[in-house]
């Protein structure tokens, strides 16, 4: 059993952490030495060495409480349903809600020292999301953080990224937006299971020969075919240089027991939701070097610098991928 120590401590250290926003690390408090790891858009975190322990401390930022909520409750979810290859929560404040943080396992990325191919670790990641997507989750009430349900709402969404975003009307953007019309037949959900739902390559860490996910703060039940889309289009992974993915979605399918008449239908599903995806993505990459604030620590998603020089160069990649979608 992991010591955490007393409470009243922990909440006195996030107290003064949100006052004091360190930047010199290790920081020191309370027999506690910090050192600031890789946060989200909306959290920090910090490796903690603490009595012989290593710990991850997670604090929430901005408006927290439905995010704190789900991955409460994701945390709740897996261990009942022994999911392996996730990181453990050792400790919640009795007001998680008020109070903003969480502790985890301490997990070292070992993702150098993993070895194989870039679509060797996203096997290892599709293998993962099978795996979740195969637990059974009807107890689990709350959808997924921004889930796409319908075309209408991918339409919507894309509409919204179009109005933040100086597009010329002749980008290739633009003209395959015009392509995409939400009065189409609507494609019915085809799998519906507990979805991760941020997908960035950040929350995937590599601990000998498996992948370990952190950051459940958007997770809860929704489409597997939206999910898939979602990671088979993220611009972390794209970046990598993995285009060909349909070995991918074929173990997956294999894997998460998706079988029958229900491949047609998820296919159908995954392949439309893919092409909206690329495009939303595509959109945010422009509105970052629009207003260029992409830099190590800020900026939508996380991309290994050693893949590609510029997110320039990332977002030509996004539209010679959409020309070969929609022309």
């Amino acid at each position: 059993m992991i010591s955490v120590g007393n409470e009243k401590d922990w909440n006195s250290l996030v107290t003064q952490i949100r006052r004091d926003r360190p930047t010199l690390f290790p920081y020191h408090y309370l027999g506690a030495r910090l050192e600031k790891a890789i946060g989200g858009h909306n959290n920090y975190v910090f490796k903690v060495a603490f009595a012989d322990e290593l710990l991850c401390l997670k604090i929430f930022e901005g408006v927290f409480v439905d995010r704190i909520e789900r991955e409460i409750a994701a945390a709740d979810f897996l261990s009942q349903a022994e999911m392996k290859f996730t990181a453990s929560m050792i400790f919640k404040p009795r007001n998680a809600l008020r109070e903003g943080y969480l502790l985890y396992e301490w997990i070292d990325d070992t993702a150098d020292t993993y070895g194989g191919t870039a679509e060797d670790k996203m096997c290892s990641i599709i293998d993962f999301l099978a795996e979740l997507h195969s637990l059974d989750c009807s107890a689990i009430k709350r959808k997924r953080h921004n889930y796409v349900q319908s075309r209408a709402d991918m339409y919507r969404f894309l509409s919204e990224e179009i109005g933040r975003c100086a597009v010329r009307e002749d980008d290739v953007l633009i003209d395959a937006f015009h392509r995409i019309s939400p009065s189409r037949n609507e494609l019915p959900e085809s799998h519906l299971a507990f979805c991760k739902g941020d997908l960035s390559g950040a929350n995937f860490l590599f601990k000998r020969e498996a992948v370990v996910s952190v950051d459940w703060e958007y997770s809860g039940v929704g489409d597997t075919a939206y999910e898939i889309a979602d990671f088979l289009s993220h611009p972390y992974y794209v970046g990598g240089g993995v285009f060909d993915t349909s070995r991918l979605v074929s173990r997956y399918l294999l894997r998460a027991d998706v079988g029958g008449t229900e491949v047609e239908a998820w296919l159908e599903r995954y392949h439309e939701l893919k092409k909206m995806n690329f495009l939303w993505w595509a959109l945010r990459l422009e509105r970052d070097v629009m207003e260029t604030r992409v830099n190590e620590r800020r900026g939508f998603w996380y991309l290994p610098t050693s893949h590609l020089e510029t997110q320039s160069t990332l977002l030509n990649v996004y539209h010679e991928i959409i020309d070969s979608v929609y022309w």
